[in-house]
């Protein structure tokens, strides 16, 4: 390994050379100091003037003034400076606007870099140290009618890549650092003003409030982020199932009569259709029934018959457990085969 320091005096003692400093020398430190590993994008230099902004929809653009490093070689830019852009003939362009350094003309000058006529891709960039460097700093495509949609892609100067939360300056609690406005800017604190807050944007705002309908993609209560009961019958709103009150003799087994009143906990409501089967000679047919999910105790269940038919029938329920049930159906007659279709409902604790 080869150390060196600079700068001495040049004098010939230590690392000071007798035949002075290079270019080189000088933009190698810039650029180490300010771009240490994004030199292929990062460059303008944060508050000098209008930080080189690049606006319009049609050609000429304007480059505002500002400053900015392009390989550790410093370019400024004083006053605004127009852009002329060609229109193509064949189909819609793409183009950048770019700070290029050129090392045989000994300059740093705004350029438009266009693609070919009719190609919307955007150009690959020349970056050679020491020939040509270029510093993006927005990417556009152009139409055949003149329209240029432009998009920022330069970076920032920045010493060294590497920021960590204590050199960030002392911020009110409960705060994060962000931008409330859809627009390009000084960061500012958003802060959390009650429990249960969350940061969400609305509209072309963010900041900390309560989660909209929009914010709750569908079935996301059924995901893992959000807890156990956490969205209780007062949240879940008005077109949401909801069994308030109960009236039987049990507090557990909702088959039991009585005129006792009950605040159900959670609630399970399940549904099926199921056919049963009588077969001639016979008055009635059994179907069993499993529960989709198991209930904690046995539930209430409710039958329809939803086939036509002319014989009398009776729908009924036994061998009911809080996972299974025995739909019976009985008939007035035991003459030949029938099939009975029947709809029920079923009510429990979960």
């Amino acid at each position: 390994m080869t150390e060196s320091s600079r700068f001495w005096e040049t004098n010939n003692t230590g690392d000071g050379p007798l035949a002075g400093y290079t270019m080189t020398d000088f933009y190698n430190l810039l650029r180490r100091l300010l771009t240490p590993d994004n030199e292929d994008k990062q460059g303008v230099l944060r508050g000098v003037g209008s930080e080189l902004v690049v606006s319009g929809t049609s050609s000429p653009l304007s480059l505002a003034a500002g400053a900015a490093l392009v390989y550790g070689l410093f370019y400024e830019n004083t006053a605004a400076k127009n852009l002329t852009v060609a229109t193509p003939v064949v189909g819609t362009t793409g183009g950048r606007i770019n700070l290029k350094a050129d090392w045989t003309a000994q300059t740093v000058r705004a350029q438009v870099q266009l693609n070919t006529d009719g190609v919307a891709d955007i150009p690959a960039l020349t970056q050679t140290a020491g020939v040509e460097w270029s510093l993006p700093l927005y990417t556009f495509t152009i139409t055949t009618a003149g329209g240029i949609s432009l998009t920022r892609v330069v970076e920032y100067c920045q010493f060294a890549d590497y920021i960590t939360a204590d050199m960030i300056q002392d911020v009110t609690g409960l705060s994060v650092i962000g931008r409330a406005s859809n627009s390009e800017g000084d960061a500012e604190l958003l802060t959390a003003a009650n429990d249960g807050e969350v940061l969400v944007r609305s509209g072309n705002t963010l900041g900390f409030g309560q989660v909209g309908t929009d914010g709750i993609a569908d079935d996301a209560v059924d995901t893992d982020q959000i807890a156990d009961d956490a969205v209780d019958d007062t949240k879940v709103g008005e077109r949401v199932f909801k069994l308030n009150r109960r009236q039987g003799g049990s507090s557990t087994d909702w088959n039991s009569a009585g005129a006792s009143n009950y605040t159900p906990g959670n609630v399970r409501m399940q549904s099926g259709i199921v056919t049963v089967s009588i077969a001639n000679g016979q008055s009635y047919g059994v179907t069993t029934v499993t529960f989709p999910e198991a209930f904690s105790y046995k539930p209430l269940v409710f039958f329809g018959v939803n086939s036509n038919t002319s014989a009398l029938v009776c729908v009924r329920a036994d061998a009911q457990s809080a996972s299974a049930l025995d739909i019976i159906v009985n008939r007035s007659s035991t003459s030949g085969d029938l099939s009975v279709t029947v709809g029920w409902l079923a009510i429990g604790e979960e």
